[in-house]
């Protein structure tokens, strides 16, 4: 008796944890000039990683050094070494809003 009553249980459990059917057909374009297809999958972007969660303060200050190394900065408001033109300041920033 014990035995059915925790096999219903868990199918119960089943239909209600998979009750969504979540699949979406992939979309395609095809080029005929280059004879090209691209696949779009919607799917794929449900399965990104989601954004890191920073804990403490020592990730703070470790992703902050990171992107200064990155960008090539002694500050979030002076440039390594030399002086930049403001043409190199402008394009380095939009890389840090992206």
């Amino acid at each position: 008796m014990h035995r059915e009553l925790h096999k219903k249980m868990n199918v119960l459990k089943l239909f209600t944890e998979k009750r969504m059917f979540e699949y979406e057909k992939p979309q395609m374009t095809y080029d005929r000039e280059t004879g090209e297809v691209e696949i779009f999958d919607p799917m794929e972007e449900k399965r990104k990683p989601k954004k890191k969660i920073i804990k403490d303060v020592d990730e703070i200050y470790a992703e902050k050094e990171r992107v200064l190394k990155e960008l090539n900065m002694d500050s979030p408001t002076e440039p390594a070494g030399e002086n930049l033109q403001h043409e190199e300041l402008v394009k380095k920033a939009e890389k840090i809003r992206t």
